[in-house]
């Protein structure tokens, strides 16, 4: 079975939910993204992490940056995720 399809841990589920009534916390929507690239979700933390970026590029001083570059260096810089996530990076901080 591919990852994707793997159940969420209790924890992820609990800080989905609590997001999901407070989405415009940025360090709740950090720490969710943060679990979610350790349970394997690749695609769902890039695209909390660029939400985050999208309010603020600096937040947590350049943190989620460093996350997403991270991210990008562990699925390789060339997997289709890392760059549609590198394009949509770029253009927020250049």
């Amino acid at each position: 079975a591919e990852l994707s399809q793997k159940p969420k841990s209790a924890q992820l589920e609990a800080l989905l939910t609590t997001l999901a009534h407070d989405s415009d916390n940025l360090q709740l929507k950090f720490e969710t993204a943060t679990a979610l690239w350790q349970e394997q979700y690749t695609e769902e933390a890039l695209e909390h992490l660029i939400q985050i970026m999208r309010k603020d590029k600096h937040f947590n001083d350049g943190a989620v940056r460093k996350m997403m570059l991270d991210i990008f260096a562990s699925i390789g810089n060339k997997d289709p995720l890392a760059v549609k996530y590198q394009r949509q990076l770029f253009s927020l901080l250049y």
